[in-house]
């Protein structure tokens, strides 16, 4: 394997950078100071973007952002759902998902994670320059085999990750985002992720390993029957590559301690799905063994 890692960084996407979006953001009823709540009711602060739900009955009063023995955050609501760096939780739509980003700085890519949808089109215009980024990716996998029999019965394969790591530099520039979604399935999107990339040595060498962790509940109880609670799981990788000098010092003092606990996009290349994870470093090391070269082990963990 021969792929460069890149790493996405994200920006944060804040109420300035998210122009517009066509998911409402009505999942509930917006909160209100002079209504009593039941227990477990929900409710939408559209202030940060958040749904909450009651822990009292006769809940009146109490605003849920500062009232946390009275009110629970859930989530975000649907439409922020795609900018709160939770993997778990997704925006959906019954048609095509339509976004439009300005980051107000130079960026030159785009990620999606736990995308479930027919194809993602990403679009860049400048002020000055007009249409300079247009590109769409196909979500829908190749068949496994290929001949007749499966090209009509086998069952369509999507991928869940789409990567844009090739826009033009321009600071004033807004991205449109389409998420067109398989039909009579709604599209969906866990995480988007917009940032300027850094690309990481000489190319990953063979040997990457791939995976998931799995958190589902398995017991058994004396009898020897098995109980099974279906929960999230996370993906992981474990890859080597080798750095030029003058990378170690900078990956070492600067970038890798940058990156703490910060959940980042990691690109694998093009090849394999599975090398895109949206997660955090577990572990890295550099050994110094050669005069200009030098050897990184790298261990990525995925979020759920």
């Amino acid at each position: 394997m021969s792929a460069i890692l890149k790493v996405l960084k994200p920006l944060s996407i804040t109420n300035a950078v998210l122009q517009s979006s066509n998911v409402p953001e009505n999942d509930y009823t917006e909160y209100s100071l002079t209504i009593p709540y039941a227990l477990g009711d929900r409710v939408i602060v559209a202030a940060d973007h958040s749904i909450y739900e009651s822990l009292a009955a006769a809940n009146l009063g109490n605003v849920p952002s500062s009232s946390p023995l009275k009110w629970v955050k859930v989530s975000a609501t649907n439409r922020w759902k795609m900018f709160d760096s939770s993997n778990t939780t997704a925006t959906t739509k019954s048609s095509s998902i339509v976004v439009t980003l300005i980051p107000g700085q130079v960026i030159n890519a785009v990620g999606f994670v736990n995308v479930q949808g027919a194809s993602v089109r990403v679009q860049m215009n400048d002020s000055v320059d007009g249409l300079v980024y247009d590109k769409t990716v196909t979500l829908q996998a190749p068949p496994d085999n290929a001949n007749w029999y499966s090209y009509f019965f086998d069952e369509i394969k999507y991928i869940t990750s789409a990567k844009f790591t090739a826009l033009p530099s321009y600071r004033n520039a807004t991205l449109t985002i389409t998420i067109n979604p398989v039909p009579n399935k709604a599209a969906s999107c866990g995480t988007c992720l917009i940032g300027k990339t850094v690309e990481i040595g000489r190319g990953i060498r063979r040997g990457a390993q791939v995976g998931i962790t799995d958190y589902s509940r398995k017991e058994r109880n004396s009898w020897g029957d098995i109980t099974l609670v279906q929960r999230a799981y996370s993906k992981k990788s474990t890859i080597s590559m080798l750095l030029n000098k003058k990378e170690v010092d900078y990956l070492n003092e600067s970038f890798f301690p940058s990156i703490r606990a910060m959940p980042t996009l990691w690109i694998g290349g093009d090849t394999y799905d599975s090398m895109t994870i949206f997660g955090i470093y577990k572990d890295f090391s550099i050994t110094i063994q050669y005069a200009s070269l030098a050897e990184c082990s790298l261990e990525i963990e995925g979020l759920t």
